[in-house]
């Protein structure tokens, strides 16, 4: 039987209570996987992480007119529920970070992109959630990661630190993205060399060859695509839609948003056969599918204001697609919660039935409450993300809240922003230059208490 829970996001959230920092009891146990709660003689279910690089909601056919033709993606969307509201952080590694740890970048210290040791990679003493899977005290989970990781520098063990995170094989890209997607380095299990083939391609292939290893147990395998990141380029023939794609320098240059979306859907096609696998399909899985952040100003839909995609605070920047669909969910539900990419560390957790780290502050929370009740009230009244690093200038650095209508930026240089997302979705009016209303005061003072709970502005 086939069980997937998709989730397709970006950055972090507060709680019901903005003020609780750590898991709440959940409502049942294995909530949306068909069974009733998980016991030492049930095996819990499998956990697929897939994660796409520099995808937000405006390219996403879920959310919007999307360019991209991404029908397992949209097969997935409609067996399960579209979160409409989620966060993740402006950038990649600390949206990674955020996910494996269940802890917002404040507490991890990876707030920008790893480059090399002139940003903190994730620090050693992080539990992750693959140590926790691979530790299940009934049934020990296999861990595999493959893909982008992003997440290593000298410090914390470079090419060996997916197996010290807790992951028994690595086979991917250590840094932030290739050069070329033909001709790349890849790191399998500490040991790197440069491989020829299609990143996308290669990428699922080494998780079905793993997949086909393995013994009868459950398995977490964290796939994380580098598409549809620069460099734009022509996928190879048959993993595409788009027509009239020359793969030419200038073509390329004058058509970024069709190259981008042909790479969306040459990653869409190469999931498919991942989905499709065995040991995915005929068991009880778990599928999560996130967009690590907001979208490339580059390829960023009229819509949206120009500079207000990744890398920013703005909703281009981290308001990310979020699904989760399987056996026992409601299908085809639309979620307006406000959730975040840190829940989904105590989501999987609950599905395999383990307690969360009781030794430090756990900021995600589980969401499989919604598994049965689409309309179930909220986890949180607020979300957060926020921006920092030595490579990150001051005028970007900052932290930002939303509550289910109004939004609240901060800037390192003390500059703010206040909008009505519902009246102003495109964040084009500070209301600090106007009257703030009775309910936008409120939503305010909310957010300067969840900022006091948060440790305070920085």
């Amino acid at each position: 039987m086939r069980i997937v829970a998709l989730i397709f996001l970006t950055c972090s959230i507060g709680c019901s209570d903005p003020n609780t920092s750590s898991i709440p009891a959940t409502d049942g146990g294995m909530l949306g996987l068909g069974t009733e709660g998980n016991t030492a003689a049930q095996r819990p279910p499998n956990i697929l992480f897939v994660i796409a690089d520099d995808f937000g909601v405006d390219v996403s056919p879920c959310y919007s007119d999307a360019m991209a033709h991404m029908p397992h993606l949209l097969a997935l969307c409609a067996d399960g529920l579209v979160f409409e509201t989620a966060w993740s952080n402006p950038i990649c590694s600390p949206t990674r970070a955020t996910l494996l740890t269940g802890r917002y970048s404040a507490r991890t210290t990876v707030g920008s992109q790893v480059e090399g040791n002139q940003t903190p990679g994730l620090p050693l003493d992080e539990v992750t959630l693959a140590q926790l899977l691979k530790n299940h005290p009934d049934h020990p989970y296999a861990t595999g990661a493959f893909g982008k990781w992003h997440l290593s520098n000298r410090d914390n063990g470079g090419a060996q630190h997916p197996q010290t995170a807790g992951f028994d094989h690595f086979s991917g890209l250590l840094q932030g993205g290739v050069q070329d997607y033909e001709r790349w380095q890849r790191t399998v299990d500490g040991e790197t060399e440069t491989i020829e083939g299609y990143t996308t391609t290669i990428t699922i292939d080494d998780a079905m060859t793993w997949l086909d290893k393995l013994e009868d147990q459950p398995w977490f395998v964290w796939l994380a695509f580098t598409a549809p990141h620069s460099p734009w380029h022509r996928p190879p023939e048959g993993l595409f839609y788009q027509e009239g794609l020359t793969g030419e320098a200038n073509h390329i240059q004058n058509n970024r948003a069709a190259y981008y979306a042909a790479a969306a859907e040459a990653l869409d096609m190469e999931m498919g056969r991942l989905l499709d696998h065995r040991r995915v399909k005929d068991e009880p899985t778990m599928i999560v599918f996130l967009g690590d952040n907001g979208t490339p100003n580059q390829v960023l839909p009229a819509s949206r204001p120009r500079g207000r995609g990744k890398s920013s605070l703005f909703e281009g920047g981290i308001h990310v697609p979020l699904v989760i669909a399987g056996a026992g969910l409601a299908t085809g539900a639309r979620i307006p919660r406000p959730v975040n990419a840190v829940d989904l560390f105590s989501t999987a957790l609950d599905w395999a039935g383990i307690p969360p780290p009781s030794d430090r502050s756990i900021d995600g929370l589980s969401l499989i409450r919604y598994g049965t009740d689409p309309l179930a009230p909220p986890t949180r009244s607020w979300i957060y993300s926020e921006l920092f690093g030595s490579n990150v200038v001051q005028s970007r650095t900052g932290q930002t809240l939303r509550d289910d209508r109004f939004k609240w930026i901060g800037y390192q240089d003390g500059s703010e922003m206040f909008f009505d997302l519902h009246e102003d979705p495109n964040e084009q009016l500070n209301l600090f230059d106007t009257v703030l209303s009775t309910d936008a005061q409120a939503s305010q003072a909310d957010f300067e208490q969840a900022l006091q709970s948060l440790g305070g502005r920085r």
